[in-house]
């Protein structure tokens, strides 16, 4: 009988330690970002006094006797990036311009890429990925969606029964802190608070239709502003975005079928007489469907 009593004791106190215990999880301190970036950036700015891009190579290499610093490189160029109220610097090198069309943040890209890492001022990885790949630019990382958009397709070789390939494509490097890409989460095999080296070429670019309602997200944005905030159009406020949402007017027939002529493109429908301008699948007052 004692035995059991020393038993309950040993559990009560167990369970009180462990409660006490337990308010400790709230006092974990979250990951310093903004102390992260700045580190990056130091380690980027000396990063480019201690390399070169090889022109022979078009590889980033160790900076030679009589070669140019990147840091001096015109080539090198800035964009600015505010995420979560940081500030970034996303670097990119551009050795060919490329051919067609530079593609939008919300296009889908063909690209193919070797990813590397900057350790620090003086080193690179071996590669963590090469790829080859078509890739929703809306499902990447926030530095591609900022820098593929400033190279230019190819054009498409026309080799019979040949592989696919392409030339006069657009390509360079990225240099990418930690901030624009994983984080301090990492990824596979791509460590916590990596800054990343993309050698990038892009082959070609389409338009696409994310929420499959026979409108291309491109058309789907308020053309007056820039980034993410052109794809806040939100017609039936709804909280789904126009881009993102099947049915656009909330009148509980999909967009794709308020399309009157049946030509595939439901913006050029307007029946309404009292708001000619509005195509039908944005006016709730007109619900024509065309399904067979």
């Amino acid at each position: 009988m004692k035995n059991l009593k020393y038993v309950a004791y040993a559990l009560l106190l167990s369970i009180i330690i462990y409660s006490c215990g337990s308010d400790d999880t709230n006092d974990i301190t979250p990951f310093d970002h903004k102390a992260q970036a700045l580190k990056d950036s130091d380690t980027l700015v000396a990063f480019f006094k201690n390399h070169y891009f090889n022109t022979n190579t078009k590889k980033i290499e160790s900076l030679a006797a009589n070669a140019t610093p990147l840091s001096e490189d015109t080539n090198l160029d800035t964009i600015k990036v505010n995420l979560n109220d940081i500030d970034y610097n996303l670097y990119y090198y551009k050795f060919q311009e490329g051919t067609t069309v530079n593609p939008k943040f919300v296009d889908s890209v063909l690209v193919k890429y070797d990813l590397r890492g900057i350790s620090n001022s003086k080193t690179i990885t071996d590669s963590y990925q090469v790829n080859t790949g078509w890739f929703d630019l809306l499902g990447t990382i926030p530095a591609w969606k900022e820098a593929i958009v400033k190279f230019k397709g190819g054009e498409k070789n026309t080799l019979p029964n040949g592989p696919l390939s392409y030339h006069n494509t657009g390509q360079g490097v990225l240099f990418i802190p930690s901030g624009l890409a994983y984080k301090d989460a990492g990824r596979a095999n791509i460590p916590s608070n990596a800054i990343l080296l993309y050698y990038i070429d892009l082959w070609d670019s389409k338009h696409i239709d994310h929420d499959g309602d026979s409108i291309l997200t491109i058309h789907e944005m308020d053309s007056t502003k820039v980034g993410d905030e052109a794809l806040n159009i939100d017609t039936d406020g709804d909280g789904v975005k126009n881009f993102a949402d099947n049915d656009d007017d909330n009148d509980f027939i999909p967009t794709r079928y308020e399309d009157k002529n049946k030509n595939g493109d439901p913006t050029d429908d307007k029946s309404d007489a009292n708001k000619p301008d509005v195509p039908d699948y944005l006016n709730r007052d007109i619900r024509l469907d065309n399904r067979d």
